[in-house]
């Protein structure tokens, strides 16, 4: 009898790091998908020359993966032609189990 009952806690512990295992790898990937996305959006703008056409659109295209873009624009000492600027997504991050629910922000320099 003793050793069904070590068993089946050894079993019910091995689920739930797995559980714990699969929810740590499922939170990197998320967050890999995110950098993944600003990287692809910092190209887009900067190819466009900073359209603003390209800016609303890689806005729209994050609002319908689930994050929140966020441009921003400046002229470099007045001059017209001269644009930089800073992208920053925010997403979801999440670890089940651990209970850990919390928005997380990256940012990006655009030249």
């Amino acid at each position: 009898m003793d050793t069904i009952i070590k068993g089946i806690f050894t079993m019910f512990c091995a689920l739930i790091l797995s559980y714990l295992v699969m929810g740590i790898v499922s939170a990197s990937i998320t967050s890999r998908d995110a950098a993944t996305f600003l990287d692809s959006s910092v190209a887009t703008i900067q190819q466009s020359h900073f359209s603003p056409e390209a800016i609303n659109e890689c806005k729209s295209d994050a609002a319908a993966a689930g994050y929140d873009l966020n441009v921003s624009t400046y002229h470099q000492n007045g001059d017209k032609e001269s644009l930089y600027g800073t992208a920053t997504l925010k997403y979801k991050f999440v670890i089940p189990l651990v209970g850990y629910d919390n928005d997380h922000t990256i940012a990006m320099a655009i030249q």
